[in-house]
C-alpha cells in the first residue's frame, strides 16, 4: 500500500485552530498507521511547535512565499493579510469578495512542489473542517484494508470531488 499525504490549508486564525483540532483529534483516535500532513498557510511560524510536537505534519508551505512569483494569483486569489483577529480577517475576506478576489481551492496546488520533493505520489486535498475516521478502524467496524481501498484511485484521476461519504 502506498499510503497518501494529506494536503490541508490553514489561512486565518479560525482555519489555523481548525486544522490543529483535526490532526489532534486523528491522533486521539489511537490509529497508529495514520496519514502524515501537509500544511498550506499564511502563518507557518503558527505550525512550528505543533510539527514538531505530533509529528505528521511533513511539511509547512507558506503560501505567500510560494505564491511570490505569481502577481496574478495575488491579484486574483484572495487571502487577507490580517494573521491574528478572525473578526479582521472575516472583513477584510468580505471587502475582497465584493471587488471580485475569490478564494480559490486551487491554491492546493501551491503544495505540489513540497509535496513531491518529499517522494509522495498520492495526496488528499482536504479542507480543515474535514475529518478522517480511523475510528472506524480502531474500533473494528471496517478493516484496514477496507479503510485504504477508499483512497485507492487510478493514476490522474480523481476520487471525492462532490460530497462523498468515505467509509
Amino acid at each position: 500500500m502506498n499510503k497518501p499525504i494529506v494536503s490541508l490549508w490553514g489561512f486565518g486564525p479560525s482555519y489555523r485552530k481548525r486544522v490543529k483540532l483535526n490532526i489532534l483529534e486523528a491522533i486521539e483516535m489511537g490509529y497508529n498507521n495514520m496519514m502524515d500532513y501537509v500544511v498550506l498557510t499564511d502563518m507557518p511560524e503558527d505550525f512550528t511547535e505543533f510539527a514538531e510536537q505530533t509529528g505528521k505534519i511533513k511539511a509547512i508551505v507558506d503560501i505567500h512565499e510560494a505564491r511570490q512569483e505569481y502577481e496574478w494569483s495575488k491579484e486574483l486569489e484572495a487571502i487577507p493579510s490580517i494573521t491574528t483577529d478572525p473578526k479582521q480577517y472575516g472583513e477584510e475576506y468580505k471587502s475582497a469578495l465584493s471587488s471580485g478576489r475569490l478564494f480559490s481551492y486551487s491554491l492546493h496546488r501551491f503544495s505540489f512542489p513540497t509535496i513531491a520533493k518529499l517522494g509522495y505520489n498520492k495526496i488528499v486535498f482536504m479542507d480543515g473542517d474535514v475529518k478522517i475516521r480511523y475510528d472506524k478502524i480502531v474500533s473494528g467496524e471496517l478493516t484496514e484494508e477496507q479503510f485504504w481501498a477508499e483512497f485507492d484511485s487510478p493514476v490522474n484521476s480523481m476520487k471525492g470531488c462532490v460530497y462523498e461519504l468515505l467509509g
